[in-house]
């Protein structure tokens, strides 16, 4: 455990800060506008840590409800929902389509099926 007598505001400055651009860069990485906001609480903690000389305990407190307030404002705006009947049409898409292969595919034999650009290797049992 860090002792916080250890770290000077300057040092937590930094490492609020290093966290805070990790985070967001993880966010790129992941895409589910969660890590997001934590990224964006640790940047605002880091700002409150070289303004204002609060302990260490009361900064995980700021990043933890700054984080979580953002999450709850922000992310139904970041996020479009998905209603049912969308949700229905989009997992029921391919659903009775045929396919028609361009060659006879013999018993037990394998194709390349080429359907929505996509390659798809089939087997015939």
């Amino acid at each position: 455990m860090i002792h916080e007598k250890l770290l000077s505001n300057m040092e937590l400055f930094w490492i609020w800060l290093i966290l805070g651009f990790a985070l967001l860069a993880a966010e790129l990485l992941s895409g589910t506008f969660v890590i997001l906001f934590f990224g964006i609480g640790a940047l605002l903690t880091s700002a409150v840590a070289i303004f204002t000389p609060a302990p260490l305990a009361l900064q995980i407190l700021i990043f933890s409800l700054a984080s979580l307030a953002l999450m709850l404002i922000f992310r139904r705006r970041f996020i479009t929902p998905v209603t049912a009947a969308e949700k229905k049409s989009l997992l029921s898409a391919d659903v009775d389509t045929q396919i028609t292969l361009s060659e006879t595919l013999p018993a037990q034999g394998e194709a390349m099926i080429s359907y929505q650009r996509n390659a798809l290797d089939r087997r015939q049992s």
